[in-house]
C-alpha cells in the first residue's frame, strides 16, 4: 500500500527533523504511527506541514530530509516565508501547502492518503476533486473545532464543507473529549467512523529512581499531578486545592507535580508565599520510565482535564493502578461520557467539575484519611483498565484499518 502521510508538524517532532536524528517526544499517537508504517511492508510518504502556531520551526524553504531511524526520507513545507505573518498570507500558505500536498497525489497516486485535522481541508479537496481515499485522522475534539460548526466568516464556511467532505473514513482518538456528538453534527453519515483508545506500554521501573523520586517522604499521603501547566490542564486548581487540603492536614499531605509550563514560576511562586514549599515538588520533565516510577511512588493521582480524561498521561495511570480523582462528565457535549462507561464508580472519585477546587481539596482529605478505601480504588481501577491496549495493540488496529480501507476502495 502507497500511504501519503500528512501531519502538521508538531511542536515534539521539531528536534527531531532539525537534527536529522528521530528522537520525537510528544503525541505518541502521532510518531508511534509513523514508526509502525515506516518499519511496515507498506510504502509511506512522510509529509509535515509547518503552521506557524505552537511551532520554532523558522526554515523558510521546503525541505525533503533523511532522518537517521527512518528508512523513509520525509518532506516539511514551510510555514515562515516573508508575507506569511499576515492573515491573508496564512491563507496564501494554506493553499500553497496544498497546491503541494495535490501535486504529490498527481505524481505519487497513492492508495491511501492520511490527514489529520491542521491538514482537513486540503484532504477534502483531494477526496472531492480526485476521488482518491482519504481518511481523516481526529485526535480529540477541542472548542475551536465545536465552535467551527456554527461560525460565521471564511474559516468556519471552509471548515464545515470540509468535514463534510467523502472520506473513506474517520478515524478517531476516544479521549473523553465527546468525539462521538461532534462526529455526528460535522461529518457526512456515510463516513465510517473508527472510535481507537491509545496505547499503555508500562515497561519496568528504573534501576534508580530519580532523586526527588528518591527522597519523598515516608508517612505521607503523596499526591500526583501530571501535565502541561497551564490553565486548560487545571493546574492552577490542583495547587489551589492541594493547599487548602495541606492547610488542615500539613504533616500528612505531599505534593508531586510533574510537567512544565507558562504556568510554571507563578504556581512555585504561589506554593513558596504559602509556606507549603517543603510540602510541593515541582520536577519539570522526567523518562518515561521515571513517570511510572512516580506512579509507583504515589498514592493518588490527580486529572482535571477540561476537555476529556482518556488522555494518555491518565490511561498509564489507570494501568497502573493508581486511586484517581477526575471531573464529573458533561453530557451536555459528551465529555468524559464513555470515560463514565469504561471507568466504574468505585474506580475513581468524581468532583463536581475542573474548576471545583472547593471539593478537590475535601476529596484529597477523604483519601488522606481512609488507607483502606485507596487500596479498593487501586484494586478496581487495575480490574477496569483492560480495556486499554498495549502501543503494539493499538498500531496493529490502525495498520489493519488503512489497509482495509485502502482495499475497499480499490474494489469500489
Amino acid at each position: 500500500m502507497r500511504i501519503l502521510y500528512v501531519a502538521r508538524l508538531f511542536s515534539g517532532l521539531e528536534t527531531s527533523l532539525a537534527e536529522r536524528r528521530w528522537l520525537p517526544t510528544g503525541v505518541p499517537t502521532a510518531y508511534k504511527l509513523i514508526e509502525a508504517l515506516d518499519r511496515s511492508a507498506h510504502d509511506p510518504m512522510f509529509v509535515f506541514t509547518a503552521k506557524g502556531f505552537g511551532s520554532d520551526w523558522s526554515d523558510p524553504q521546503d525541505r525533503i530530509v533523511s532522518v537517521v531511524g527512518l528508512r523513509n526520507p520525509v518532506r516539511i513545507l514551510a510555514s515562515h516565508r516573508e508575507g506569511e505573518a499576515t492573515k491573508l498570507g496564512r491563507y496564501f500558505r494554506e493553499f500553497r501547502q496544498a497546491q503541494t500536498i495535490t501535486r504529490l497525489v498527481k505524481s505519487e497516486q497513492p492508495d491511501l492518503v492520511y490527514v489529520g485535522n491542521a491538514n482537513v481541508w486540503t484532504g477534502a479537496w483531494i477526496a472531492r476533486r480526485f476521488g482518491t481515499p482519504v481518511v481523516f485522522r481526529v485526535m480529540g475534539v477541542y472548542p475551536a473545532m465545536r465552535s467551527a460548526l456554527s461560525r460565521s466568516g471564511v474559516n468556519g464556511h471552509v471548515l464545515r464543507w470540509a468535514y463534510r467532505a467523502p472520506f473513506a473514513g474517520a478515524i478517531v482518538t476516544q479521549d473523553g473529549s465527546g468525539v462521538e456528538p461532534w462526529l455526528d453534527a460535522a461529518l457526512d453519515s456515510r463516513v465510517p467512523r473508527y472510535l481507537l483508545v491509545n496505547g499503555v506500554d508500562l515497561g519496568d521501573r528504573p534501576a534508580s529512581p530519580h532523586a526527588q523520586l528518591a527522597t519523598l517522604p515516608d508517612g505521607r499521603t503523596k499526591v500526583l499531578f501530571i501535565g502541561r501547566l497551564e490553565p486548560h490542564k487545571g493546574a492552577d486548581v490542583f495547587i489551589a486545592a492541594f493547599l487548602a487540603a495541606w492547610r488542615r492536614e500539613p504533616h500528612g499531605l505531599y505534593a508531586i507535580v510533574i510537567g512544565t509550563g507558562p504556568q510554571l514560576e507563578s504556581l512555585r511562586a504561589q506554593v513558596v508565599a504559602s509556606g507549603a514549599g517543603g510540602s510541593v515538588a515541582f520536577i519539570e520533565r522526567l523518562p518515561h520510565a521515571q513517570i511510572i516510577e512516580a506512579h509507583a511512588r504515589s498514592d493518588v493521582y490527580v486529572s482535571l482535564n477540561r476537555y476529556g480524561n482518556l488522555s494518555n498521561s491518565n490511561l498509564e495511570a489507570m494501568k497502573a493502578g493508581q486511586c484517581m480523582i477526575i471531573p464529573a462528565s458533561q453530557p451536555s457535549n459528551g465529555i468524559d461520557v464513555m470515560t463514565d462507561r469504561l471507568v466504574p464508580p468505585e474506580a475513581a472519585l468524581r468532583i463536581p467539575s475542573a474548576y471545583a477546587a472547593a471539593e478537590l481539596s475535601d476529596a484529597l482529605l477523604a483519601l488522606h484519611r481512609a488507607p483502606e478505601r485507596r487500596q479498593a480504588m487501586r484494586a478496581a481501577m487495575l480490574n477496569a483498565s483492560g480495556f486499554v491496549p498495549t502501543w503494539d495493540e493499538r498500531l496493529d488496529c490502525e495498520l489493519k484499518l488503512l489497509e482495509s480501507l485502502a482495499c475497499r476502495a480499490r474494489a469500489a
